[in-house]
């Protein structure tokens, strides 16, 4: 005989948890078990947030590496699973126990061009496809040093400090007390 059955709701039972059953006739004839997988339809919890190179609002030359790539490290909620997957930008990292122990992951994202801005944009994936609500962090990248006009990396002129009065005659209470300065930046 086919038909379906409703079960009482059990508190125990949750999301992706496998439920067997069986069903007996009035006879004692026991049918083959049959089971089925409880929908997991829960989003895992979100990262506790992510930091593009060392935290600031902009990347520096020191935070790109050689192949252009700038660390994005993704705080892991306290709950993060073994087989969860954190998910920086598109990238996937699969969560190890390691990471669980350290409370990051490291990923690494292709840094903007000089000037442009960066959204990194961190979830947490789990296996049955749910994906918690995103942190966000943003940053500009500025590896420009200020008189590089050539762009090589080195100033190429230095701020001009001149002093305004002649230093003949001063006297020690005098420089304790400063001496105006006037500075002019290229």
């Amino acid at each position: 005989v086919d038909g379906s059955w409703t079960a009482p709701t059990n508190p125990s039972v949750v999301d992706g948890t496998q439920v067997t059953a069986t069903q007996t006739d009035t006879a004692g004839n026991t049918s083959p078990q049959g089971s089925a997988n409880v929908a997991d339809t829960t989003a895992p919890t979100a990262p506790e947030k992510v930091v593009v190179g060392n935290g600031d609002d902009f990347i520096t030359k020191d935070e790109i590496d050689e192949n252009g790539n700038v660390d994005a490290v993704v705080t892991l909620p306290d709950n993060a699973k073994v087989g969860d997957v954190v998910v920086v930008n598109g990238q996937e990292h699969p969560i190890t126990q390691d990471d669980i122990t350290a409370g990051t992951v490291t990923v690494k994202v292709p840094a903007p061009a000089e000037g442009e801005k960066l959204e990194v944009n961190a979830t947490i994936k789990d296996p049955a496809g749910n994906v918690s609500t995103p942190v966000i962090d943003e940053v500009t990248r500025d590896t420009v040093i200020p008189g590089d006009t050539t762009g090589d990396g080195v100033t190429d002129t230095a701020p001009v400090i001149t002093i305004p009065e002649a230093l003949d005659g001063v006297n020690a209470a005098e420089l304790a007390d400063g001496i105006q300065t006037n500075v002019t930046v290229p």
